[in-house]
């Protein structure tokens, strides 16, 4: 965990955030093209991870266990949870509607990190995604 740079870019940026610090501009416009990489260079570690996806049916079978849990268990919880944090209207809505997205690329790029099955996690990942167009709309229809 300590080798993971999260952990000590969080205080430093909530020290920067307090103290009001401001980056040099070059440095400053380093960071935005690295922050703009990110997210092309995590899908492509996931489509790199789903070119080698075993298709061992026990396999599947969590992938499909982790979507559902992610998208159908995930909202239920939150839902359930609104009612003792007196949570109503919108902010309820978010709540509900924020545990119901699929599963994150981020998670793919920290699976693979630390190898702790990659593959499973690129494959929840990509199957959750897709089911998510049908169970984010299902769940958008019933908070309308």
């Amino acid at each position: 965990m300590l080798r993971n740079p999260a952990i000590y870019a969080l205080p430093l940026g909530l020290a920067a955030s307090q103290f009001h610090w401001v980056l040099p501009t070059p440095l400053m416009r380093g960071l935005e093209m690295l922050s703009r990489a990110a997210v092309p260079t995590m899908l492509i570690v996931l489509g790199m991870q789903l070119a080698v996806l075993p298709f061992d049916r026990s396999y599947w079978k969590l992938i499909g266990l982790a979507s559902a849990v992610r998208l159908v268990l995930a909202p239920v919880l939150a839902a359930l949870l609104t009612i003792p944090l007196g949570l109503t209207g919108v902010p309820r809505q978010v709540s509900i509607l924020e545990a119901a997205v699929p599963a994150a690329v981020t998670a793919n790029i920290i699976a693979s990190r630390y190898d702790t099955e990659p593959n499973l996690v690129a494959g929840t990942v990509l199957v959750s995604s897709l089911l998510s167009l049908v169970t984010i709309t299902f769940l958008l229809s019933l908070m309308h």
